[in-house]
């Protein structure tokens, strides 16, 4: 399967077409099949990783742990620098490691194009 290889699913389409319908299929299945599952929105992960107390490394485990990452809305909405630099540190945490269903939008083009090349290296789109 695509988890076995560590393979991302990106689903790149207009809005309204069901990619969070798809998404949320696959994590049932994932779940199914045992694997520890995760589906979040960008926004919330990047709300969650910008609260204050641990450092934002530390609280990135929380995505990186999983075996499948679920983000949904990812390109939706524009993101700040930091909230970009935090996305962009839970996909590199999970770069050939464990596979991610995404796709990044973030302000500063090194991280984009950083984040792009992690997540298309191993894809299915």
């Amino acid at each position: 399967s695509c988890i076995d290889r560590k393979e991302n699913i990106l689903f790149l389409c207009p809005p309204r077409i069901g990619k969070t319908h798809l998404v949320i299929s696959i994590g049932m299945e994932a779940i199914a099949r045992g694997y520890q599952t995760y589906f979040v929105t960008a926004r919330d992960l990047v709300t969650q990783l910008r609260r204050g107390g641990q450092k934002v490394g530390e609280k990135a485990s929380v995505f990186v742990k999983p075996t499948v990452l679920m983000i949904d809305e990812m390109g939706y909405l524009k993101l700040d620098p930091n909230s970009a630099h935090c996305l962009f540190l839970v996909i590199t945490q999970r770069y050939e490691h464990i596979p991610t269903k995404a796709l990044g939008n973030g302000k500063k083009l090194w991280e984009t194009r950083a984040m792009l090349d992690r997540l298309l290296r191993h894809s299915i789109t």
